[in-house]
């Protein structure tokens, strides 16, 4: 990312930062908690994630998915409400995103049907062990007060691992966003065989989601 890319970037956070503050104080926000998390709600990239990730539940026959990186468990609790056979896995490097994610899941009524884990990259899942994997891995540097754990900075070597890691743990496929702003294309597209299967302009960057087929 250089450095005009950065200020831009870098201004919007700030913009979206303020006025998450003031659409919470009067009420107008839903309930999820975002404490020191990404604020998904503003972001194209977590809804466009959603939406394919919802269409691809609708499509394949699915009892579990993980959610790898998943912030305040926006993603994967919206999949939870949607459908209410899932059972899903929130994996998150973060201690407060982790906590948020379990706040959020009582709020919503979908505790009894995920599990949340702190670690890095899904590491810590046994390969195959979920129908899905999705990841909607962060790409903007953070403020300094957020956690240090959520903010990349376009850390190619995350997202390479986070990519790996969803084709270990699924067994049926796994999707991940990528933005314009970082130069994972080659590696998902060739040396992964990933498929991309969607792509917005955000104005910003553009958004791109791969499907991934485990072999």
């Amino acid at each position: 990312m250089n450095l005009a890319d950065r200020v831009i970037v870098i201004t919007v956070v700030s913009v979206v930062k303020f006025l998450h503050k003031v659409l919470w104080r009067y009420g107008t926000l839903n309930r999820y908690i975002v404490y020191r998390t990404f604020i998904p709600f503003y972001f194209i990239s977590s809804k466009t994630m959603l939406t394919i990730a919802r269409a691809i539940m609708g499509s394949v026959y699915a009892d579990s998915f993980g959610d790898i990186g998943s912030g305040s468990g926006y993603i994967a609790i919206e999949l939870l409400k949607q459908y209410g056979n899932l059972y899903g896995i929130a994996v998150d490097v973060s201690k407060e995103s982790a906590l948020a994610t379990k706040i959020n899941a009582r709020r919503f009524n979908v505790f009894d049907r995920i599990d949340v884990v702190q670690c890095i990259s899904g590491q810590c899942l046994r390969s195959r062990s979920l129908d899905i994997a999705i990841s909607n891995p962060p790409y903007l540097p953070c403020p300094k007060e957020w956690s240090e754990a959520l903010c990349t900075d376009s850390d190619e070597r995350i997202y390479i691992d986070v990519v790996v890691q969803l084709i270990r743990i699924s067994k049926k496929l796994a999707i991940v966003s990528s933005s314009s702003l970082t130069r994972c294309s080659k590696f998902i597209t060739k040396l992964v065989k990933g498929v991309e299967i969607y792509r917005r302009n955000t104005g910003l960057d553009t958004i791109k989601i791969y499907l991934l087929v485990p072999k």
